[in-house]
């Protein structure tokens, strides 16, 4: 998959995280929300539980997103955290500056 495909469904998957936030945010849910992977791949369909602390957290840093262990791509990101059903990947410099979210 080329880097800028990889890019674009990342970009695809923060932006639908963020509508889930905030209408569950609505409906005032409580506990774990399941987000998608926010990993670059388009055939990815899994969820990862966060509360909506632990988003809000990832959603902070610009340059980070949150997914599955093993999701992650070395060539672009590198994980700087790690949980027990998460990790959290900061994007390379130029990785980032080609994000449009």
């Amino acid at each position: 998959m080329s880097q800028e495909r990889r890019v674009q469904n990342e970009a695809i998957f923060r932006r639908a995280n963020e509508r889930l936030k905030d209408r569950l945010s609505q409906l005032e849910a409580d506990g774990r929300i399941p987000f998608v992977c926010e990993c670059g791949n388009s055939d990815c369909l899994e969820t990862v539980e966060l509360t909506s602390e632990a988003y809000e957290c990832v959603r902070a840093a610009r340059d980070h997103y949150f997914m599955l262990a093993g999701h992650e791509d070395a060539a672009t990101e590198k994980v700087v955290e790690r949980h027990d059903n998460y990790i959290v990947t900061e994007k390379y410099q130029s990785a980032a500056s080609s994000r449009t979210v």
